[in-house]
């Protein structure tokens, strides 16, 4: 998770900073007799106004970083493997797959479609192409410092006299830090999507949203199909729905939900799957949700979710996620 250099403030934090820069004999009584109109609910209303334009300041930060941030890429190096020549060598080869790593331990895998090979007793300096298995600056190694053979492909080859180095350093690496940024607001980089497409869609979220406009979106995207879809706020979810998706809110513990609107939280959508008899050939696995429940879905309603999970995309607020559960009992 990205963390922004300016990190908001909630309603509850402004109210314990009054608590400790007023003198406890002034704002004890407020506090005692809340409930008996001390005034209380002015510092409350007070406070959970500063938390919305601390909001401002975090959303702002995040999104002049967002303005330059992009999505990651692997480092890229060419590899030189040699081996001396000797009468006694076998025949051996360096194929797609191979490991090879610095002492500290930046690890890069040659590429895919690359091989090289010795005839028996031959020796010399062999060149492949790798990447990084990381997307990270720090995959970036200097020169020479690719000297660690982790793994061999093919298996069971006598690698005597083998050794790798990288003459040039490498380069292209970069994390994916839009994709983080993406994930603090609760969205993830669909398949093949652009960086200027993510970072639109980041950028257009709105702050809140209201359960009621959730409910209204689910309605308008499932009624067309005859599909029925229940909404759950994450709060009111138990053991059974949390064992159904891989997104378990409980790990996200920054975010919260309350009643009237959502600032950030997780929610399900339960939806009705009813297969007609003899349709059950038609299951598959699809692995574009990224949500277990989805394993064994219909072809029939495959595109159904699809597009209630990009409508739900583009009406969520920053920061809030959601699964879609499948249960044919609804």
């Amino acid at each position: 998770m990205v963390q922004p250099l300016v990190q908001s403030m909630t309603t509850d934090d402004f109210i314990l900073l009054w608590k400790k820069v007023v003198p406890v004999g002034y704002s004890g009584p407020i506090i005692s007799y809340r409930l008996s109109g001390s005034g209380y609910e002015t510092f409350a209303a007070l406070a959970a106004m500063a938390s919305r334009l601390s909001l401002v300041g975090e959303r702002i930060d995040e999104d002049l970083h967002a303005l330059t941030a992009t999505g990651g890429a692997q480092a890229q190096v060419t590899l030189v493997f040699s081996r001396p020549a000797g009468v006694t060598l076998p025949a051996l080869s360096v194929e797609s797959g191979t490991l090879v790593a610095t002492p500290n331990g930046e690890v890069f895998i040659v590429r895919e479609g690359e091989s090289v090979s010795w005839a028996p007793g031959a020796g010399g300096d062999k060149l492949v192409n790798a990447v990084s298995v990381v997307k990270s600056y720090q995959a970036n190694v200097f020169s020479d410092s690719l000297t660690n053979i982790l793994f061999l492909a093919p298996l069971n080859q006598d690698p005597r006299g083998l050794t790798v180095t990288n003459p040039f350093e490498a380069v292209g690496g970069r994390p994916a830090s839009l994709d983080a940024l993406a994930a603090n607001r609760g969205l993830e980089r669909r398949t093949g999507e652009t960086d200027a497409s993510l970072r639109k869609r980041y950028l257009s979220l709105c702050d809140i949203v209201t359960p009621a406009a959730v409910r209204r979106q689910i309605a308008r995207s499932l009624a067309p199909h005859a599909v029925t879809g229940l909404y759950v706020p994450g709060y009111e979810v138990g053991a059974a729905f949390d064992d159904a998706c891989l997104d378990d809110p409980k790990k996200d513990i920054h975010r919260y939900m309350t009643g009237r609107y959502h600032g950030a939280g997780h929610f399900f959508v339960v939806v009705g799957e009813k297969l007609a008899p003899g349709q059950n050939n038609g299951y598959i696995d699809d692995d574009a949700f990224d949500d277990v429940a989805f394993d064994q879905t219909s072809k029939t309603h495959e595109a159904v979710y699809g597009a209630l999970k990009e409508d739900l995309e583009r009406k969520v607020a920053a920061g809030i996620s959601f699964d879609i559960v499948l249960d044919p009992s609804t």
